[in-house]
């Protein structure tokens, strides 16, 4: 079958053990598992009558099945800004996995939301305090 429109992603992980030999030359082993899943395009998946799955979900589950794979090591996805969701990050950090993805320097960056206090009402918070932007960050470090 021969997807006229379609978008891939390949996403590169890499396993470290959490020893680094020592010596001469410091060495990190890693486990290299390349990953890559064709995603059909909404217009595609609607002429086939499929269900379309969108890109950050469908990276979402490779690095969910990865972290099955190698249970007992660190996990680190490298993927571009599209991959800078909340959702996606959320789903990463509550499987224990880090992932590296590219931000906005103006990016709003928040603390994770404080645990509910029982016999609270009202909606939960999302969100934590509200950390320093890249840019100030930088500039922090730099001055």
């Amino acid at each position: 079958m021969v997807h006229e429109e379609a978008e891939t992603i390949g996403v590169e992980f890499a396993a470290v053990p959490n020893h680094i030999a020592a010596g001469r030359r410091s060495a990190i082993e890693a486990l290299g598992l390349g990953l890559t899943a064709l995603v059909p395009s909404e217009r595609a998946c609607r002429q086939q009558g499929r269900r379309h799955k969108p890109l950050l979900e469908v990276g979402r589950q490779l690095a969910l099945q990865a972290r099955r794979w190698v249970p007992g090591r660190d996990l680190v996805p490298v993927g571009d800004g599209g991959f800078s969701a909340l959702r996606f990050l959320d789903a990463m950090r509550r499987s224990h996995v880090t992932a590296i993805t590219r931000l906005r320097l103006d990016a709003a960056l928040y603390d994770p939301a404080p645990p509910r206090p029982p016999g609270t009402i009202g909606r939960p918070r999302t969100k934590g305090v509200r950390r320093p932007t890249l840019a100030q960050t930088l500039k922090l470090l730099s001055g």
